[in-house]
């Protein structure tokens, strides 16, 4: 059921949050996105232009082609940046979103090429002035957090326009003309509110409606009557008298726009008080724009000339100047761009302004407001339609949703299903199925609002591509009118049924409509409340004097930023950062952005808590895995960081790594320094034992990745968050870990919070998200969620001299008994203990094999005491090893050298490391993944993708988690969960039953990497098992190695390629399908070629 809608006393309005004019890091994304987002214009402005402009153009002019189209290389800059909390009804407050305003400009050199005939016109130059709007919304405690993304104007852009050819010659000509209004209808139609671009982030429907997303929520009504004008400028000449006009006047509020009708002959109109028009209004700061025209035959060039033109209105201060005369300027006055030179006045003009609140599920005198809120349709597919609309139509009042295409492989049949299971069908069976999501707002005003609810109907009609009509339906609105709470609904299980055009199958819709009142407000009360928006507004305008560079510097961020600590981090951060940048930054221009994540993060700080404490989770899971047998039961059960959101900064922006096959389509990398200061609350319980954290720090170097580019909507394929290496973490221990502070315990915990972070978020352990469709521009989930492995890393430990003694031997004395501990992400690996000795030689066999995804990655090294509990378990350390910096010869440049390792015990504030106590000898070798060959290395690497997986709904309906294994070499994947589809209700208040027998869809969407023994392939088994993050089975799955390796390319599908899917039998015989590649993929020592320039190395597909 439609939310209830609600006053505009119910409605919070905006409040700003931050500001930044310094934007050369923004610049810089910007100039790199820019020949992707010309790409993406000219695919748009193309492939919509015969349906877009030559059916507004008159019939003279519909031979018009588009010969060329380019915005030219020239980047939009974006000048201004404000951060709001968005406007939101009372009841929505705990979901509120975020808007971030970018003033934007745009001066290009375009080539936009048209012919007419043998004439041919263009357009050279653009520029391009407005406040661009994008909205966060709703805020949600759970992934991913934004539910949305909503973009649009709040006005209409000022767009200029440079003409050659012929529209030069004849610059103020028809052709001219209508190619401005053209494009000014074209930007406000799909820009302007009401009309905005929307994407639903969250896969949940109950959680975001996509259609609720892209309604923006209207404050009320502005009625405007139009009364007189006084001497208005004569634009008729006459022979014998003064010169007339014939004048109208051209009102526009956002994307909507009213002409009244025309008074002849006169510089002196009057016009009838039927003559008002309702505008719908979604920000107090929109302007009203007001022109006088003068009419003339549509043949003429000169027809509708404007003779005089108002200052741009607020609406927060039309009210005031109800009935009062409005002052006209010369239709050339700029009032864009700063103070104008007004000129001799053009006369004055009088207009009635009224306010109208919306009043839900209630009709008023005053008019309504009838709105159409479109889920899905579903057309015939025997009609062969591409895409479709639907428009609404009352009497002369239409409104119309974008054209939506239809996406054919979302319920593609495979081509082979197991037997006794049925196919996965489409909503309806036979058609296709066009998500429209798109909600409509008709206004009748109170002039025919009473006569329409009589006699009048709603036509609803969908068409296609190019406007054929394909089903139409008219419904009396006295049916509206007289529903239960004026609501009327048809959901999937008993759509909406529109006659085929021409005897064609009919259209099926999932549609709602609803009426609401609209009731006037006494012009007194309605003044008062317009007053007080004045104020906020001069309020927010005195504040702006105030830097952004000061508020930066407030005490909260002062207190955090202004600590030795955080002071260092940063210079080693920016210093840490690689060649080869796009532009770096300060942590001041980061102001907005740290305010802006200030604001999501409590909603962020829930998810955390949520995804940590649970204990059947996949940081638990991890967690357990990593720490002593004693140890197993630990897990968190408690994780809360506090309310001090993370501070970023400095940046620097990059490209991102090449991609073999993707070059152009490469992506941009962003590099944040991060620092997380806060007082925690979080509780390690292990058995009837716990582990408190009081406070907790975490400096490091996190990286945002926006890839692949693509030159469509939506340019930006996908978006990926990590941190390459561990970043630094402190704490201050509470309950029994504080009582043995100086002992191993204090070290487990502190490595069972290093685990939980690597195991969450540092490379290879991604977040990602994907912003396109899936297959789009070659966007695949299960990449952007699964970093691609450069090689594998085969570390080697020889030898150690001189190292600490730590523990006292009666018959060898001071010694030591050491062993290494090395890491890499979240892979970590320990060497045998060499007992009694400081001079430790390991064997040939004390190696270990890692696999790493990015040239900056650090191996950490420890030399522990392996038969004593020392105060913090390490008794020496080397600086992390950058992987370069690895595969140099380390024998011949003397080792590496060991430093005694800070006691965490003591509030060590600069460095981990003191003095130095010895030298370590390792052997690194790079092994590079060679495709369809298994390679001249003992080791290679089994490679899972896993895609999609079909389940019994009663075993899968709480997510799954795909296991892999060969021998004891094991990988999982995170959960998968299930987003279940809108149920309609079987009656009033009961949910319907899901069909018991039912198949859902879970979208694993990700790749593990089993590095194996090549010897132990052939007789190797692949064991494969979906199961419940509590551990129990869903469905298992055995398949031999040598059924791969038999394959040409060492590679095999289930459920691609033609091929059946992967069938998994689940307890009772219950049966699930999968879609899965498996490949082997070999891997040999890398050439000194490539050891020469390992940077320009691109890793296989």
């Amino acid at each position: 059921m439609q939310a209830k809608a609600e006053s505009r006393s119910d409605i919070l309005p905006r409040v700003q949050v931050a500001k930044s004019s310094s934007l050369g890091w923004v610049d810089a994304i910007t100039e790199r996105l820019w020949p992707k987002i010309n790409a993406a214009m000219q695919k748009a402005v193309i492939g919509g232009f015969e349906l877009k402009i030559l059916s507004k153009l008159p019939a003279a002019l519909r031979s018009l082609t588009l010969e060329g189209f380019s915005f030219g290389d020239k980047p939009m800059r974006v000048t201004r940046v404000e951060v709001w909390e968005a406007p939101c009804q009372r009841s929505e407050l705990a979901r509120r979103g975020l808007e971030i305003h970018l003033r934007i400009a745009a001066d290009a050199n375009t080539n936009i090429q048209m012919r007419i005939g043998p004439l041919s016109a263009g357009i050279n130059k653009l520029s391009l002035k407005g406040t661009l709007v994008i909205r966060l919304d709703p805020l949600l405690d759970d992934a991913p957090i934004v539910g949305g993304v909503v973009c649009y104007f709040l006005d209409p852009p000022t767009i200029d326009l440079t003409f050659s050819g012929v529209a030069h010659i004849a610059d103020s000509a028809l052709l001219a003309s209508k190619v401005r209004s053209t494009i000014d209808s074209l930007v406000a139609g799909a820009f302007v509110l009401p009309n905005v671009q929307g994407v639903s982030l969250a896969k949940d429907e109950d959680k975001v409606d996509t259609a609720m997303l892209k309604d923006p929520k209207p404050q009320g009504v502005l009625r405007i009557t139009a009364l007189s004008a006084q001497s208005l400028y004569g634009h008729d000449w006459h022979l014998f008298g003064k010169a007339t006009s014939d004048p109208y006047l051209r009102l526009k509020l956002s994307a909507d726009e009213w002409q009244s009708p025309v008074v002849y002959k006169t510089c002196d109109p009057a016009w009838t008080s039927e003559n008002t028009h309702d505008f719908l209004v979604y920000d107090m700061v929109q302007k009203l724009r007001i022109d006088v025209h003068d009419w003339g035959p549509s043949w003429a060039f000169d027809s509708g000339d404007v003779i005089g033109r108002a200052r741009p209105l607020a609406v927060m201060e039309v009210l005031d100047l109800s009935r009062e005369a409005i002052p006209l300027y010369h239709p050339a006055t700029d009032f864009d761009h700063g103070a104008p030179d007004l000129g001799p006045s053009r006369g004055a003009l009088f207009l009635h302004f009224q306010w109208l609140n919306i009043t839900p599920e209630r009709l008023q005198k005053d008019g309504c407001i009838v709105k159409v809120k479109i889920d899905e349709v579903y057309i015939p597919s025997s009609l062969g339609a591409e895409g479709a609309s639907v428009v609404a139509r009352i009497g002369d009042i239409e409104k119309s949703t974008p054209v939506v295409k239809h996406n054919p492989a979302k319920y593609a049949a495979p081509a082979r299903h197991s037997p006794g299971k049925r196919p996965i069908q489409p909503p309806v069976p036979g058609h296709d199925e066009l998500e429209i999501e798109y909600i409509l707002s008709l206004t009748l005003d109170k002039a025919h609002a009473s006569a329409a609810l009589e006699s009048k109907s709603l036509e609803l009609t969908v068409v296609d591509s190019r406007r054929n009509v394909l089903g139409l339906l008219a419904l009396p609105l006295r049916e509206l009118a007289q529903a239960p709470r004026l609501v009327l609904t048809w959901d999937r299980a008993s759509p909406m049924v529109l006659p085929g055009s021409k005897g064609s199958p009919p259209i099926l819709l999932e549609v709602q409509l609803s009426m609401h009142g609209m009731e006037a407000v006494s012009h007194a009360e309605a003044c008062a409340a317009m007053q007080r928006c004045r104020r906020a507004n001069q309020r927010l305008a005195l504040a702006e004097k105030t830097s952004a560079l000061d508020a930066l510097r407030g005490a909260s961020l002062d207190t955090q930023l202004s600590s030795p600590s955080a002071t260092g981090t940063a210079s080693v951060i920016m210093n840490a950062f690689s060649t080869g940048r796009l532009w770096s930054d300060t942590v001041e221009s980061l102001h907005w952005v740290n305010q802006l994540f200030a604001k999501l993060w409590p909603k962020m700080a829930v998810y955390l808590q949520r995804i940590v404490e649970d204990p059947y989770g996949m940081i638990n899971r991890k967690l357990q895995a990593k720490v002593p047998n004693m140890f197993k039961s630990l897990r968190f059960t408690k994780f809360r960081l506090g309310s001090k959101s993370p501070i970023f900064g400095p940046i620097k922006v990059l490209q991102a790594p090449a991609r073999r096959g993707q070059e152009g389509m490469r992506g941009i990398e962003l590099q944040l320094g991060m620092q997380l200061g806060s007082d925690a609350d979080i509780l390690l319980s292990a058995l009837h034992v716990s582990f408190g954290v009081q406070k907790l720090r975490i400096q490091g170097e996190l990286v945002i990745r926006l890839e692949p580019l693509m030159g469509e909507t939506p340019v930006v394929g996908g978006v990926v968050v990590c941190f390459l290496d561990q970043p630094k973490i402190e704490m201050d221990f509470v309950k029994l870990a504080r009582i043995v502070d100086n002992s191993l315990l204090a070290g487990t915990v502190h490595g069972v919070i290093d685990h939980a972070i690597a195991g969450a978020l540092v490379m290879p352990n991604v977040w990602g998200m994907r912003l396109a469709a899936e297959g789009q521009g070659g966007v695949d989930t299960a990449l952007l969620r699964t970093p691609k492995p450069l090689g594998v890393l085969r570390v080697t430990a020889i030898r150690a001299e001189e190292l600490p003694a730590s523990t006292f031997s009666v018959l060898a004395g001071s010694t030591s008994n050491p062993y290494l501990k090395l890491r890499l992400a979240d892979d970590e690996w320990a060497s045998s203990v060499v007992s009694r000795t400081c001079n430790p030689v390991w064997g040939a066999g004390d190696q270990h094999e890692f696999l790493f995804f990015d040239w900056r990655q650090r191996l950490g090294i420890e030399v522990l005491e392996g038969r004593a509990l020392h105060h913090s378990g390490a008794i020496a350390r080397a600086e992390p090893l950058p992987i370069m910096d690895a595969l140099r010869d380390l024998d011949s440049q003397g080792g590496l050298p060991l430093f005694a390792p800070v006691d965490r015990s003591q509030d060590a504030e600069e460095e981990d490391l003191q003095g130095p106590c010895g030298r370590l000898y390792l052997r690194c070798e790079w092994l590079v993944l060679k495709l369809a060959s298994r390679g001249s290395d003992e080791q290679c690497v089994v490679r899972v993708k896993a895609d999609e997986v079909w389940v019994p709904r009663h075993l899968g309906q709480e997510g799954a988690i795909l296991r892999a294994r060969i021998g004891r070499t094991e990988r999982l994947t995170p959960v998968a969960r299930y987003n279940p589809p809108k149920l309609p209700d079987a009656e009033e208040g009961a949910p319907a039953e899901p069909d018991p027998g039912e198949i859902i869809e879970l979208e694993i969407e990700f790749i593990l990497h089993l590095l194996v023994q090549v010897s132990k392939l052939d007789d190797g088994v692949l064991e494969l098992e979906l199961g419940t993050k509590q551990g129990l089975s869903i469905g298992k799955a055995s398949i031999p190695m040598c059924d791969v390796l038999q394959m040409p390319d060492l590679s095999r599908d289930w459920g691609d390629q033609g091929e059946p899917r992967l069938e998994m039998i689940g307890p009772n015989g219950a049966r699930s399908e999968a879609m899965i590649n498996v490949s082997v993929r070999g891997l040999e020592r890398a050439s000194r070629a490539l050891l020469a320039n390992p940077e320009g190395y691109s890793p296989p597909e």
